[in-house]
């Protein structure tokens, strides 16, 4: 399972999900003899309901579990560097 970090607004606890919303379901599709789940993905926090844009994957392996972008996003934080040359 993939970890991730508290929320940056609340310190909720953050969860990925699979997007409802999205005019993509989560679909599975065989190509070239192998099953592949087509899926729509976003990260948020289950307390203050913060999360990241939609992402759009194709994996053979459970959604839930792995790194995608979404989660990607989600753990990205400002380091002190990047607020250096955000003050530039």
């Amino acid at each position: 399972m993939i970890d991730l970090k508290p929320c940056p607004f609340c310190g909720g606890k953050a969860k990925v999900r699979i997007s409802e919303s999205n005019s993509i379901r989560a679909t599975r599709k065989l190509i070239n003899g192998e099953w592949y789940l087509f899926a729509s993905l976003y990260v948020g926090c289950e307390k203050c309901g913060a999360r990241t844009a939609d992402y759009q994957i194709r994996t053979k392996k459970n959604p839930l579990d792995i790194k995608t972008p979404a989660s990607e996003a989600w753990n990205m934080r400002i380091t002190d560097e990047m607020e250096d040359v955000l003050e530039l």
